[in-house]
């Protein structure tokens, strides 16, 4: 520790006894002697007034004392608030008693139960974003406890009746209005991650700006910087976009005595699919199709009799749709890349729009297919938190895509070395255990290193005993349903699509040669007109010299 440039130790010791009170106070007692006597400090970790600790010795032991002002009602027990102001308030009076104030530390709870009722498992733990999103979900009016001041609602699903408590702005506000009375050494939180966004208002702020914090602004709850993610796998949609919601607040003096949620917020939402232990893997390709590399990729997926997944740009299909054709054709899935490749972040929606159905539309005027796959340009990152990413997502979860992202990244467009290629993919694969997406690349430049790492990535990964699947069977579903045929509809829209498709490959084509054309025509025009101004030129010089007089110098006078 003394190598490491630590200031110190934190024990936190839980689940001790009464019976254990004298051992774990001498077992202290050794540890900070240690630490002390090389002028390292000691703090401690204490529940609020547990027969298992002696308070007043731990207290002269120790040079921090935090004192865990949360788990009234814990996850092991039957359902309660969390921290009441009461009980709160009762227990720091009694520490305060044993411990002098100077060296305590409260922290505060910032997060939820979600109890089961008449199950014997331990309550679950949540953020308070999981709480808004439970209570959205299921209908529940939150209420306020009015005697401990912490949040509660009930809820019932399949497995059984709900009933959840949590911490938020509100009950944080009113529990640093409680402890700003004691002069004591510092307030803290736990845990960092789990608690409303609104209490870094005031809390963690110098004395000044906390005091004078207006609790008003606890009225609106703010959501537009906050995730949710759901389950696991490699496959998510985004059914939520982030809007703030609001709560009416009552006050006696600066303390919130109740908070009614009128407009519950609403956070981004991150739905994954896909995952899972066993160890399945499947193979995708993005930015094609390409006259080189993608036959030469479909022929290496073949020989070994598997089904990969090509995210094509529409571009690119609009100049080799019979490639992309051959790969359907083989049994491979095709997924929606775009149309020119462009980084979501960074266009308007009515461009994002455009992008995304024109390729959906060559798609469908090559295969007679729709696809329901989707795959960003530039991320294929499977846990996106920015707004600058989840927005454009929403956008085409609206649209009803599955997004394919992709934890195991080849990097084989960075074009490393075919050893490097297949060892990037190993290395992760060996890191994360169970279900994956690899993503590897079939256009975007010279892919030579890509077909020669593919020939060798796949009997290691069956060495290593992975099993290498089409992206159906990863999602559980049937190939069909991820590329239904077009309906009768809908085939005049693709006739037209083929229509402009035919113009714009043969039009250009007409208008090169008709540049060429043209452009002789005007070249062999200047040249004719050229030789015949020299001749005309010369036939009337050699006309002029003909009539003109001839005169003798010597006649002028």
């Amino acid at each position: 520790m003394l190598a490491s440039g630590a200031d110190g130790i934190n024990l936190d010791i839980e689940d001790l006894v009464a019976a254990d009170r004298n051992d774990y106070t001498k077992w202290v007692a050794q540890v900070a002697d240690v630490f002390h006597r090389h002028h390292l400090l000691v703090s401690i970790d204490l529940p609020v007034n547990e027969d298992a600790f002696n308070y007043e010795e731990l207290g002269k032991l120790t040079d921090i004392v935090v004192i865990m002002g949360y788990d009234q009602f814990y996850a092991g027990g039957k359902p309660g608030p969390i921290a009441g102001d009461s009980w709160l308030e009762d227990g720091l009076h009694t520490m305060i008693k044993h411990i002098p104030p100077s060296k305590l530390v409260v922290a505060i709870g910032a997060y939820g139960y979600d109890w089961t009722l008449g199950s014997r498992q331990q309550a679950k733990s949540l953020t308070f974003e999981e709480a808004m999103v439970l209570a959205d979900e299921h209908g529940a009016k939150i209420a306020t406890d009015k005697k401990e001041e912490n949040s509660t609602f009930t809820y019932k699903d399949t497995s059984g009746n709900h009933s959840v408590w949590f911490l938020d702005a509100v009950s944080a506000w009113n529990q640093y209005l409680i402890l700003k009375k004691y002069n004591i050494h510092g307030i803290s939180m736990w845990r960092l991650g789990m608690e409303e966004a609104l209490i870094w208002k005031f809390f963690g702020q110098d004395d000044s700006k906390g005091s004078n914090f207006d609790p008003h602004q606890l009225q609106q709850v703010e959501a537009l910087q906050s995730v949710v993610m759901e389950n696991e796998g490699e496959f998510i949609k985004i059914p939520a976009i982030g809007k703030d919601g609001s709560r009416s607040l009552s006050f006696d003096g600066p303390h919130i005595n109740y908070a009614d949620y009128e407009l519950l917020p609403q956070y981004f939402r991150v739905r994954r699919f896909g995952g899972g232990q066993s160890q399945k893997v499947t193979l995708t390709f993005d930015d094609g199709p390409s006259a080189e590399w993608t036959p030469q990729i479909v022929k290496i997926l073949n020989d070994a009799h598997i089904k990969g997944t090509f995210f094509i740009v529409g571009s690119q299909l609009q100049r080799f749709p019979d490639v992309a054709k051959a790969a359907f054709q083989a049994g491979h899935m095709i997924g929606n890349h775009t149309f020119s490749h462009p980084d979501l972040r960074h266009i308007s929606a009515i461009r994002l729009g455009m992008e995304v159905d024109s390729a959906q539309r060559m798609i469908e005027s090559v295969l007679g297919h729709h696809t329901l796959l989707f795959r960003a340009p530039f991320d294929t990152d499977s846990s996106p938190t920015e707004p600058a990413q989840l927005t454009p997502l929403y956008a085409i979860t609206e649209r009803g895509y599955m997004i394919a992202a992709g934890d195991i990244n080849s990097d084989d467009y960075a074009k490393p070395g075919v050893d490097r290629i297949v060892s990037n993919v190993m290395t992760r694969l060996e890191r994360f255990p169970g279900s994956h997406v690899i993503v590897m690349h079939d256009a975007g430049g010279h892919r030579q290193q890509t077909v020669a790492a593919l020939k060798i990535l796949i009997p290691t990964l069956r060495a290593a005993g992975y099993e290498i699947v089409p992206i159906s069977e990863i999602l559980g579903v049937t190939p069909d349903r991820l590329m239904p045929p077009v309906s009768l509809k809908e085939r005049l829209i693709i006739m037209a699509t083929e229509m402009l498709n035919w113009l714009y490959v043969t039009g250009w084509l007409i208008i090169r040669i008709l540049f060429v054309v043209t452009a002789s025509i005007a070249i062999l025009h200047t040249l004719f007109l050229g030789i015949f101004v020299v001749r005309s030129r010369k036939q009337y010089k050699e006309h002029l010299d003909e009539f003109t007089p001839r005169m003798n110098p010597f006649q002028l006078r």
